[in-house]
């Protein structure tokens, strides 16, 4: 978060007297840090959305699709279904998150929670649990029937997620919001083509997008694999003696109108941030750090 200074560094611009000590009221920009910004992380099953997430040592995951329970690194703290010790299964519902989120809300606001990260694991999970309960408390078998109103069921459940994603970034937290994709085939010139899309409904999807910050899909792709070489004299030069496959981040920008192709300012992230398999978060915040630095630069 910015604190007030009194005159621009750049232009030595003051405050006007009147608006000093107004908190709120800064120069220049502010750049949240990672875990205090708003991130949805997409991919493929099982590329590894929740062992980047579940790496950051300053989250706490909501995980009702249990992600988190075997990633290489457990860093975060989670609230999932668990198994007690009398071997019955603990299947918290969508009433018992909130609970949840809410003590920490609080906990933030008086100054007692050192944790940044909010991580839903899954968005698309978390809202099909959410369906099947509303479906359930109506006496019915789908989210669809619950009421004669038409869509009642689903802007309930919209709703939920959208003022639970406000509650969380307006307490102080980042969140992450991790999805799922699934491949389509779409007829491009026509040619069949497979593309990526998200395994959630348009408008969840839209609220995301208005929502975050940050836009990432993670995926398994072919890098050059460089290795330093000697000239004579003394010189060296890289050379690409091979490929080698990793998981790898693209980064685009949120906001309402990057669904529409429309790009506002962004952080300059690099073209591909490649994300190892147990500190994942650690990589991501070192390009992260880059990018902000990268700002100043023309």
């Amino acid at each position: 978060m910015a604190t007030q200074s009194l005159s621009d560094p750049t232009t030595g611009q003051k405050i006007p007297a009147f608006l000093q000590g107004v908190e709120g009221v800064v120069f220049g920009r502010s750049v949240p840090t990672l875990g205090q910004s708003r991130i949805v992380i997409s991919s493929l099953p099982k590329v590894g959305k929740s062992s980047l997430a579940h790496s950051n040592p300053k989250a706490f995951a909501l995980d009702p699709e249990s992600g988190g329970r075997s990633v290489r690194n457990p860093a975060a703290l989670r609230f999932g279904p668990m198994v007690r010790p009398n071997g019955t299964v603990f299947s918290p519902k969508v009433s018992d998150y909130r609970a949840v989120l809410d003590k920490l809300i609080v906990a933030r606001r008086t100054g007692q929670c050192a944790l940044e990260t909010i991580v839903l694991d899954t968005v698309d999970y978390w809202l099909d649990l959410h369906g099947q309960e509303l479906a359930a408390e109506a006496g019915v078998t789908d989210i669809s029937q619950y009421s004669n109103k038409h869509g009642e069921g689903y802007q309930i459940r919209n709703g939920f997620l959208f003022r639970m994603l406000d509650d969380i970034y307006s307490a102080g937290f980042g969140w992450v919001c991790l999805a799922h994709i699934f491949q389509k085939s779409r007829r491009v010139g026509g040619e069949e083509i497979m593309v990526p899309s998200f395994s959630l409904p348009q408008t969840p999807v839209i609220g995301l997008y208005e929502r975050c910050d940050h836009m990432m899909y993670l995926d398994i792709q072919a890098v050059p694999r460089m290795e330093t070489r000697e000239l004579p004299g003394g010189r060296t030069y890289e050379a690409q003696v091979g490929v080698e496959h990793c998981r790898c981040l693209q980064v685009k920008p949120g906001g309402s109108l990057a669904s529409l192709g429309i790009v506002g300012g962004r952080l300059p992230w690099p073209d591909l941030i490649r994300i190892s398999e147990s500190n994942g978060w650690a990589d991501l915040e070192r390009a992260h750090a880059e990018a902000v630095t990268d700002l100043d630069k023309d």
